[in-house]
Parts: structure tokens; sequence; C-alpha cells
């Protein structure tokens, strides 16, 4: 069975806007070695921080509104689910884990390491995107 995954909008951005091991991992969603799972609050903070970084200078990506009909079409659409309060640093991370919470995912893909430190909350990996390549060309490997 493929793993399921929620993107973190900071691996959202990365992918979208430069090469690197992000972007190996949209092109690893592109091959279906895993299943992409959102929210609909958690589609429109991915446009949101993508518009937002698009507009600095070092951005590397015009065709960033394309991507982003791309993933959420790819993507599957889950309910996230009430949450007590988790991220003690950044509350606003809670609707992150909630969503991976409710799309019933094995993975949370960030570099935000206010979710990293997390570690596996309610059985979820909170996990940085460069580990997550690893599980994803081990599974490969494996047949999975």
């Amino acid at each position: 069975m493929k793993p399921r995954a929620v993107l973190d909008s900071s691996t959202v951005v990365s992918a979208i806007g430069w090469q690197g091991e992000a972007r190996r991992i949209l092109s690893l969603l592109a091959k279906r070695a895993f299943t992409s799972c959102t929210p609909a609050a958690l589609s429109e903070e991915w446009a949101e921080a993508v518009a937002m970084t698009a507009a600095l200078p070092n951005w590397r990506n015009p065709n960033w509104a394309t991507w982003l009909v791309w993933l959420r079409t790819v993507s599957v659409l889950a309910e996230a689910v009430p949450l007590r309060r988790t991220v003690k640093r950044d509350p606003k991370d809670d609707s992150v884990l909630a969503a991976a919470l409710g799309a019933g995912a094995a993975y949370l893909v960030s570099y935000d390491r206010d979710l990293l430190d997390l570690g596996k909350p309610f059985g979820i990996q909170c996990i940085h995107p460069r580990a997550f390549l690893i599980v994803l060309v081990s599974s490969l490997a494996s047949g999975g």
C-alpha cells in the first residue's frame, strides 16, 4: 500500500519554487509513489504561502499557479479533525497536524521545526523531506 502523507506549506513552497529534495517529492507524487492528502484549508494555505514567496526576487518558478492546480488535483481531499492544542510553540501548526490525522496519513512532511520536534504525535511521523525521500525510495525498492 502506498504511504499517505500531508505536505506542509513549507514543503510545497520549496518544491514549487526551487530544485531539490522537496521537488523530488513532487516528482515521486507524479509517479504515484505516495498519496498526498489535504483538507481545503491547507490547500488554501499552500496557495497563500506560494503566492507570498513568489513575490520574492529569488523565486525560480513563474508557472507556480499551474503547479498548485496540479497538486490540488492529484491530492486526496480529507477532512481535518478537531484536535486539542498540540504544537506548543506555534499553535497555527495544529491545523496541519489535524489535517494529517483526518487524512489517516502516516507522514506529515515539513521543514517546520515546530512540527518536526513533535516526533510521532497520534501515530503520524513528522518527517523532514529528505527523510521522506528515503522512505519513498525504500518503499519503491521493496515493491511497495
